[in-house]
């Protein structure tokens, strides 16, 4: 007699659709951290770098390769600031948060409300020295749009300088096709450096609750945000 003729092993058949432990863990993962979600803003990140928190929960130090990579992204394909999909976790205790200054609807790109803390907050921060904003992960995006910024700075440099040089020339030195390439092509590109330049460090965040909740950051899960009691 083999095992197979004993009724030893369970042989009841699974015939419904049934999700994974980790697919039943993630979505758990996705409902606390909806109920943490406060809100969209847009906040200049690179000013107000040094207020916010980095390693609290994410030890990782920042990587030159990985900004380097980053870089190059923005550089071909744009930075994409105000996309909600790379959007900056910012977690704040709601008590902190100056509520007019967020908004639910994440695709207001470049009008959505600038994000500011209560002056209580402010106050508090500014006497104990510490950050009451943590950010469990960005710190890459932050250094490569700082990069990104001095690289559009030198080709908007670049490009003034050409133009000085062509507003130089004798009349009848200069050749028609030059005078078309800058109004055509030129100026229209230094207008576009000029307006990405205007915005500054600014980026779209998504603001959590840091107060009810504990956010912390969770790499098995594609190093998502997760809220846990």
């Amino acid at each position: 007699m083999k095992v197979r003729d004993t009724v030893l092993l369970d042989q009841r058949k699974q015939t419904t659709a049934q999700l994974t432990a980790q697919e039943k863990h993630t979505l758990e993962l996705d409902k606390r951290l909806a109920k943490a979600h406060i809100g969209y803003a847009q906040f200049d990140v690179v000013e107000h770098e040094s207020k916010m928190e980095f390693k609290r929960w994410n030890k990782r130090d920042l990587k030159g390769s990985q900004v380097q990579g980053m870089l190059k992204s923005f550089l071909s394909s744009g930075v994409e600031r105000f996309k909600s999909a790379n959007a900056i976790p910012l977690c704040v205790s709601k008590k902190d948060v100056k509520m007019s200054s967020v908004t639910q609807d994440a695709n207001m790109m470049d009008e959505l409300p600038v994000f500011e803390l209560t002056e209580a907050a402010m106050e508090r921060a500014k006497g104990s020295g510490t950050s009451v904003m943590v950010c469990p992960t960005g710190q890459h995006r932050i250094g490569a749009l700082k990069l990104y910024s001095i690289e559009i700075s030198k080709e908007l440099e670049k490009s003034s300088l050409a133009r000085e040089r062509l507003e130089s020339r004798p009349l009848d030195a200069t050749d028609s096709i030059d005078i078309e390439q800058e109004n055509r092509v030129d100026k229209p590109k230094r207008d576009e450096l000029q307006g990405t330049l205007a915005f500054g460090g600014r980026w779209i965040v998504a603001i959590y609750d840091l107060g009810e909740h504990t956010i912390t950051f969770i790499h098995s899960t594609g190093s998502r945000i997760s809220t846990r009691r």
